[in-house]
């Protein structure tokens, strides 16, 4: 599997992830729409990176498509909280802030690694002049 990938599905997995914690948190369901532009600035910044015509603009159905998958997997991290602690509310600290941040800033790291141009090859000169 290329490198590129790689971090591509590493990006996508932490992005993944914040909306599952926040609804095991039993976080707002304002925290979606702050998870859903940190997907839109990870986007915006692939976008421009790879040179994507159209920009946000030509990814619209992708975009829609992650916003429907933020609430599913937030519904999930709902119903885990409701197994697992009875639906009680997680009191929200500066912990879980920077515990969020720090996913936030993964993603989009791991996103402008997967979204860097392949270096074109160097020729070699093999002789030993």
């Amino acid at each position: 599997m290329p490198m590129q990938m790689r971090f591509a599905l590493i990006s996508a997995g932490l992005l993944f992830v914040m909306p599952l914690l926040a609804g095991i948190l039993k976080a707002s369901v304002f925290w979606c729409l702050a998870i859903y532009a940190v997907f839109i600035l990870n986007a915006a910044i692939g976008a421009k990176r790879v040179g994507r015509e159209g920009g946000l603009k030509s990814m619209q159905t992708i975009l829609i498509t992650q916003g429907v998958m933020i609430l599913i997997f937030y519904l999930i991290g709902r119903f885990i909280n409701l197994i697992a602690m009875s639906g009680d509310r997680v009191d929200l600290t500066p912990l879980h802030y920077g515990i969020f941040a720090v996913i936030a800033l993964a993603a989009i790291g791991a996103g402008m690694i997967a979204s860097k141009k392949p270096a074109t090859p160097a020729e070699t000169d093999t002789s030993d002049a």
